[in-house]
C-alpha cells in the first residue's frame, strides 16, 4: 500500500505541474472558447507589447472621449454683468452731464472696455439705450442655453463628448455638432443684434455689441483633472514597455475568453520555453523523485518509533496527495496570485489531527517543495510557503476551540504580509521615499505606497486568514479516514458533565477521585517531557471506565465494607480485575470515545502482572501445583506510545502512594523510583519511545506532584486529644491483652492431679 501510495504521489505531483501544457496541447487558444483553467506562467519571460498595442494605443487615443464640466454659473455671471450693466446705464441717464465720465469708468472696470467720452455720451443720449441692452440681453439668454465650449479644436474628430452635469443629472454623452465655440456664438450674437436692431446707429449698436460679447463666457469647461485619469488609465491599458513576467504570473485567467493581446501574450511565453521539452520534464521528474525518497527517508528513520505507531506512514502520504490535489485545483481554478493560496492548511490540519511537531515540520517543508513546482518554481516561493506552514505550526497547538482558530489565522496572515514585502517590495524606493528629510506630504506618502506591492500583500494577507476556515472545513472529512482524534474532539470529552463522568461519580465515586488525581499528575508529566497534555488528560479521565461494570470488587469503592473477593477464588478475582480493561473499551467504543483514548484504555496496563491474586493463588496452592503466571497477566498490548506509558506510571504512582504512612520526599520518591524500575525490568516500555531522560524527569516531577498533595498539615488542638485519647485506648488494650496472656499460660502450667 505504500509503495502504490508513493507511486500515486509521483503521479500528481508530475501532473501538477504539466497540466497547462497538457490542456494546450489537447485543446490549442483560440479567440471564441472560454478558458475552463488559469494559465500561468511556469517561467520567467519579457512580454514587448509595442509590437502590438502601438496600433491598438494610438485608434484609442482617437477614439478618446473627454470629460467637459457644465458651468452654471458662467451662465448666471454673464445674465448678472448684463443686468448691472442696464441698472448702471439707467442710473447715469439720470445724471446728466456727470453721466458719460461715469460711465466711461464704469465700462473700463468692469468690461475692460475703453470706450471714448463722445461715444459714452452719444450712447446715454440715446434714450431706447435700456431697451436696446434689454433685448440683446434676451439673444444672449437664448445663445447661453446651448453648450458652449471656449474652442472645439481640441475636438476635431471626435463625435461624441462627455459632460459631467450637477446631481443628480450626472455625466451625460453628448454629440459635438451640438457644441459652439465661443467665437462662434459671438458671431452669432453679432449677427442676430444686427438684424434685429438694424434700424439703430452703428455709433451705438457695436459698442453695445462690443459691451454684450465680453459678458458671454463659455458654459462647458474642460475637466483636466478627470481627463489627465483617464488619460492615464488609458495608457496603462497600453503601455509601451516591455513586461516581465515571473514565474507563477497568471497570463490568462479561467472564466474568460483570450483578447488578441492574451493570443500575444501566449505567443511570446511559448517562444520562450526551453526547445526541448523532455529536458524540463527529466528536470521536474528528479526533483519530484527526491522529494518524495527524502520523504520516505524520514518514514524509515521513525520506523520503530511511538510515531508510527499512531500514524503510520501511510496517512500522511494521504494527506499529502490530498493537499497537492487541493493546492494545484486552487490555483487553476482561481484567477489568484500564487500568494494567495492557503498552503498553511496543512500544517494547521497536521497538528490538530495530533501529528507530532517533526513529522509536521518535515512533511511541511517537503510540500512546500512539491508545491513550488507548479506554483512557481523560484526561491521565494518555498521561502513563503515554508515560512508560513512553519508559523502555522508554532501557532496552532495550544488551540482547544474552533474560535481560537483567529488567532493562528491572523498570524500567519500576519507573517505572509512581511514576507511578501520583503520580497516583491521596490526596497530602493522604499529606502529613498522614507529617508527623505522634508516634511512629510501627501506626495510623499504617494511615493512610499506606490512603492508598496499592495495587490500582493492584500491577496497574502487574505489567504492567510483563508487557512483557518479551510482547515476547519477539512478537518471532519480527514478525521473521519483516520484513526486519531483531532484537537476539537478530545477537547469534547474534557468536560467533567460528560455522561460517562457522571456515570463514574455515581456509581464508584472511589474510582472518579483515583481519575481526578491520576489526571493532575498526568498533566504535570505530560508536561515535563513534552507529551500530548489534552490527550493525557482525556485518557486518565476515562482510563479506568471499566470500573463502573463492578465498583464493590475494586478498593478505592470498597469504603471498609466487606472485601468480596475473600469469598472468590484468586482466579476470578483475577478475571474480574482484568476485565475491566476490555469493559472499559466497549463502554468507551459504544460512547465513540475517539481511537486514541480507546488505546490508552487498552494499554494503560499493558501486560502487567496481578500480584496480589497472583502471590495469593501460589501460596494456597501445593507447589506441584503453580498458578500458571500468564493466566494472572493483563492482556495488553504493552504501551505503544509516551502517553500510554505516562498513564501507566502514573496510575500505578497514584495506587501506591496512598499505602504510605509517613509520605516524605524521600518515601514518594524511594515509591517511585521502585514502580519505574519494577516496570522497566518487566519489559512494559519495550514498545514505546519512552526514554531514560524522560524517565528521570518523571521521577522529579511525580515527587513534586505527590509531595505537594500528599504532604502533612499542622493539626487542629481537638484532633491532637483525639490522638492522645486513641493511644491511651491502644496503651490500655495492649496492657489488657498482656495480662490475659500470662494468666492463660499460668493456667496452663499447673499440673493436673490425678484422679485417686
Amino acid at each position: 500500500m505504500r509503495l502504490l501510495l508513493n507511486i500515486l504521489l509521483v503521479m500528481v505531483a508530475l501532473m501538477a505541474c504539466f497540466v497547462e501544457e497538457i490542456y494546450l496541447h489537447i485543446r490549442p487558444l483560440t479567440p471564441d472558447q472560454t478558458l475552463p483553467i488559469t494559465l500561468r506562467a511556469k517561467h520567467g519571460f519579457q512580454f514587448d507589447q509595442d509590437k502590438f498595442l502601438e496600433e491598438k494605443r494610438q485608434r484609442a487615443q482617437a477614439q478618446y472621449v473627454p470629460l467637459y464640466r457644465f458651468e452654471p454659473s458662467q451662465v448666471e455671471a454673464a445674465k448678472t454683468k448684463m443686468a448691472q450693466l442696464i441698472m448702471q446705464v439707467y442710473n447715469l441717464q439720470s445724471m446728466g452731464k456727470a453721466g458719460p465720465k461715469e460711465f466711461v469708468t464704469y465700462v473700463k472696470g468692469e468690461f475692460g472696455v475703453s470706450l471714448p467720452l463722445e461715444t459714452a455720451r452719444r450712447m446715454l443720449r440715446y434714450g431706447d439705450l435700456v431697451k436696446l441692452l434689454s433685448g440683446i440681453l434676451t439673444i444672449e439668454e437664448t445663445l447661453l442655453q446651448r453648450r458652449i465650449v471656449p474652442d472645439l479644436e481640441p475636438l476635431a474628430g471626435k463625435r461624441t463628448l462627455d459632460v459631467r452635469y450637477p446631481q443628480p443629472a450626472g455625466v451625460v454623452a453628448m454629440a459635438t455638432a451640438d457644441l459652439v465655440s465661443l467665437e462662434k456664438a459671438r458671431l452669432l450674437l453679432q449677427e442676430r443684434a444686427g438684424t434685429l436692431f438694424w434700424q439703430v446707429d452703428k455709433r451705438i449698436l457695436d459698442p453695445v455689441l462690443q459691451l454684450s460679447m465680453n459678458t458671454l463666457a463659455a458654459n462647458l469647461t474642460y475637466d483636466e483633472t478627470e481627463n489627465a485619469k483617464r488619460q492615464d488609465s488609458l495608457i496603462s491599458q497600453y503601455p509601451a514597455s516591455s513586461r516581465a513576467h515571473l514565474p507563477g504570473d497568471v497570463l490568462i485567467a479561467c472564466g474568460t475568453k483570450p483578447s488578441e493581446e492574451d493570443l500575444l501574450l501566449m505567443e511570446a511565453y511559448l517562444q520562450n520555453q526551453p526547445k526541448h521539452v523532455w529536458s524540463d520534464v527529466v528536470w521536474f521528474v528528479a526533483a519530484i523523485l527526491l522529494c518524495v525518497a527524502l520523504f520516505n527517508q524520514y518514514f524509515n528513520r521513525i520506523q520503530d518509533t511511538w510515531i508510527q505507531r499512531i500514524h503510520t506512514p501511510n496517512d500522511l502520504l494521504r494527506i499529502v496527495i490530498l493537499a497537492l490535489l487541493l493546492f494545484r485545483a486552487g490555483l487553476l481554478f482561481t484567477p489568484w496570485p500564487v500568494f494567495a493560496l492557503p498552503f498553511a492548511t496543512l500544517p494547521l490540519l497536521l497538528v490538530l489531527l495530533q501529528y507530532d511537531r517533526h513529522s509536521v515540520v518535515w512533511t511541511t517543508v517537503v510540500t512546500a517543495l512539491l508545491t513550488c513546482l507548479f506554483a512557481g518554481h523560484t526561491f521565494v516561493v518555498f521561502l513563503y510557503y515554508t515560512f508560513s506552514g512553519l508559523t502555522a505550526a508554532a501557532l496552532v497547538t495550544s488551540v482547544t476551540k474552533r474560535l481560537q482558530m483567529i488567532r493562528p489565522a491572523m498570524g500567519i496572515a500576519s507573517v505572509n504580509l512581511v514576507v511578501v514585502l520583503a520580497a516583491t517590495a521596490d526596497v530602493q524606493a522604499l529606502t529613498l521615499a522614507m529617508g527623505d528629510r522634508v516634511p512629510v506630504t501627501s506626495a510623499h506618502w504617494q511615493r512610499i505606497y506606490d512603492a508598496l506591492p499592495t495587490d500582493m500583500m492584500g491577496f497574502a494577507f487574505a489567504g492567510g486568514l483563508a487557512t483557518g476556515a479551510l482547515a476547519l472545513l477539512l478537518l471532519p472529512l480527514l478525521e473521519s479516514g483516520a484513526k486519531t482524534a483531532s484537537t476539537f474532539t478530545l477537547a469534547k470529552y474534557a468536560n467533567l458533565q460528560h455522561p460517562l463522568m457522571k456515570e463514574m461519580l455515581s456509581k464508584s465515586p472511589g474510582t472518579y477521585q483515583h481519575t481526578m488525581t491520576v489526571a493532575y499528575l498526568a498533566q504535570a508529566v505530560g508536561q515535563a517531557i513534552d507529551a500530548n497534555v489534552l490527550l493525557l488528560q482525556i485518557g486518565a479521565y476515562y482510563h479506568d471506565l471499566g470500573k463502573v461494570m463492578n465498583p464493590n470488587f475494586f478498593t478505592e469503592n470498597q469504603f471498609k465494607e466487606k472485601n468480596p473477593h475473600e469469598e472468590l477464588a484468586p482466579e476470578e478475582s483475577t478475571d474480574i480485575i482484568v476485565n475491566h480493561v476490555k469493559e472499559g473499551r466497549m463502554i468507551g467504543t459504544g460512547h465513540r470515545l475517539p481511537q486514541p483514548v480507546l488505546d490508552l484504555i487498552t494499554q494503560h496496563h499493558g501486560t502487567q502482572l496481578v500480584e496480589y491474586f497472583y502471590h495469593r493463588a501460589k501460596n494456597e496452592s501445593p507447589p506441584e501445583l503453580r498458578p500458571d503466571e500468564a493466566e494472572f497477566r493483563y492482556p495488553g498490548p504493552k504501551p505503544q506510545t509516551r502517553e500510554a506509558a505516562v498513564l501507566m506510571i502514573v496510575d500505578t504512582v497514584e495506587a501506591a502512594s496512598r499505602s504510605l504512612d509517613n509520605p516524605t520526599r524521600t518515601h514518594i520518591a524511594a515509591l517511585v523510583r521502585k514502580i519505574l524500575d519494577k516496570k522497566l525490568s518487566d519489559g512494559q516500555f519495550d514498545e514505546c519511545d519512552l526514554t531514560t531522560r524522560d524517565m528521570g524527569i518523571m521521577v522529579g516531577t511525580l515527587v513534586d506532584a505527590l509531595e505537594a498533595s500528599l504532604h502533612s498539615r499542622v493539626k487542629y488542638p481537638w484532633q491532637e486529644e483525639e490522638a492522645r485519647q486513641q493511644r491511651r485506648r491502644t496503651l490500655r488494650s495492649r496492657r489488657v491483652s498482656t495480662a490475659k496472656l500470662r494468666n492463660a499460660a499460668a493456667i496452663t502450667a499447673i499440673p493436673r492431679q490425678r484422679r485417686p
